[in-house]
């Protein structure tokens, strides 16, 4: 019958086959296939589309994971729904450890719209989890929060606390990224409390390393014992993917204190396990921080490499955040490098991506970087605009205000007694978002 289509040039066999043992055929027009397709009784349809998902699985082989989306999509148009939900999971949490969020999310809600006595209370809750855990790394913050704390609502009235931890700990990062600590540090006590009474290790592991940003004692020998403590927990374990983010999350402790060899070889280590795994998220972040490092060696055009390296893989899976950062580095190294105008550009483009997700912290470092390039470039009157309104609504943490108040008093002799308090009064006028507003029309 094939033979007799293919004599006909409706259909034509290809030289090669997706699957050495077969031979694969491709309708010559996409019309003609959808067709064929609508001639076939539904009742039929269904029942081979369950034929098609189970001779996917049998021939794949190794290769599943790569045919687990299609699985899923014949498992559901033939309407076996304990198979298309198992499926559309298992392949969501593949595109989900690739860093492909958006295709990881729609398989998630589908799964989500499978009958729901398919999925018991503990599958939906975590599906909830996981589509907030993907929507955070998009920046698409109120959708997160909502798909979260339906997770935990659902993990606590259930009693089950590891979800609930997960769940909480992830939205203690989402305060950090939009400038909530109060928030916070209350989610991730409130995190660790139910962590250790889950008794899952895996779970702990992630909450030691979130207590650490509320160590009283802010040295390095304090906080690094919460990342060893987590490291040597995901090594028993046996899980790259724990190491892989506590490795990068130790790089940025030695970091933060200047202990650049030690950075670096905690990046390294990371970047081989995330190349490993196929995380794009992971490799982006171990290649900017890369970038920070150099950069702190003054190696400023190095660093540009890196962060362009680490742009582009953010762009290609929908980092913002990761954008947001890396065009920050960029305008940052551009001032070292003094080339003011360019840093502008780069900094600007921080500051509109990172004012669009609500990603706060990161508006209020392109700020900063902003006022310095502002006066290298000889327009102190924005150079002091931007600093009295980060003064005014206390956005410069407490190690940096003697900095600010430094920058302000060596700007201010640039400027007239009355020019000066017409900048404060204008000043005076606005908040943090007012002056992103006014720096993005202006420029």
């Amino acid at each position: 019958m094939l033979s007799s289509v293919e004599h006909r040039d409706l259909v034509h066999r290809l030289n090669r086959s997706t699957f050495s043992d077969a031979g694969e055929y491709l309708f010559k027009h996409a019309i003609l296939r959808d067709v064929a397709y609508e001639t076939v009784l539904l009742r039929i349809r269904k029942k081979y589309h369950r034929l098609v998902a189970l001779w996917l699985q049998k021939h794949s082989g190794e290769r599943v994971s790569e045919f687990a989306s299609l699985i899923a999509d014949h498992y559901e148009s033939g309407e076996d729904w304990q198979n298309a939900a198992t499926w559309l999971i298992r392949s969501g949490r593949s595109a989900m450890e690739t860093s492909a969020y958006i295709e990881a999310i729609s398989r998630f809600r589908r799964a989500l719209a499978v009958p729901e006595e398919i999925i018991d209370h503990t599958v939906r809750s975590q599906l909830h989890l996981d589509c907030g855990s993907c929507l955070e790394k998009l920046c698409r913050y109120p959708e997160a929060k909502a798909e979260v704390n339906e997770a935990l609502a659902m993990a606590e009235e259930n009693g089950d606390t590891g979800i609930a931890a997960e769940s909480l700990l992830v939205l203690a990062w989402i305060a950090i990224l939009t400038g909530e600590p109060g928030r916070a540090e209350e989610f991730s006590h409130r995190a660790f409390k139910k962590a250790k009474a889950s008794e899952d290790s895996a779970i702990l592991a992630r909450a030691y390393m979130r207590m650490a940003d509320f160590e009283e004692d802010k040295t390095y020998e304090k906080i690094i014992p919460y990342y060893r403590k987590a490291h040597s927990i995901y090594t028993e374990l046996n899980s790259e993917s724990g190491l892989a983010i506590t490795l990068l999350n130790m790089g940025n402790v030695a970091l933060t204190f200047d202990r650049l060899d030690e950075a670096e070889d905690f990046y390294l280590k990371s970047l081989s396990l995330y190349r490993k795994l196929g995380n794009r998220w992971g490799i982006a972040n171990c290649l900017g921080n890369l970038g920070c490092v150099t950069s702190a060696g003054k190696e400023f055009g190095k660093a540009c490499e890196y962060y362009r390296k680490s742009l582009d893989v953010s762009i290609r899976i929908g980092d913002r955040e990761g954008e947001a950062i890396c065009y920050l580095n960029l305008g940052q190294s551009f001032i070292n490098l003094g080339e003011p105008q360019k840093a502008l550009e780069y900094l600007l483009t921080s500051l509109e991506v990172s004012s669009s997700v609500g990603l706060i912290p990161l508006s209020v470092g392109a700020l900063k970087f902003m006022s310095e390039a502002y006066s290298k470039q000889e327009e102190k009157e924005k150079a002091v605009l931007i600093l009295l309104v980060l003064k005014n609504n206390d956005a410069f943490p407490e190690n940096e205000k003697e900095k600010l108040n430094r920058s302000l008093a060596e700007l201010k002799s640039s400027f007239s007694s009355e020019k000066f308090k017409h900048i404060i009064r204008q000043a005076d006028s606005m908040d943090v978002s007012s002056i992103v507003t006014y720096l993005i029309k202006d420029e």
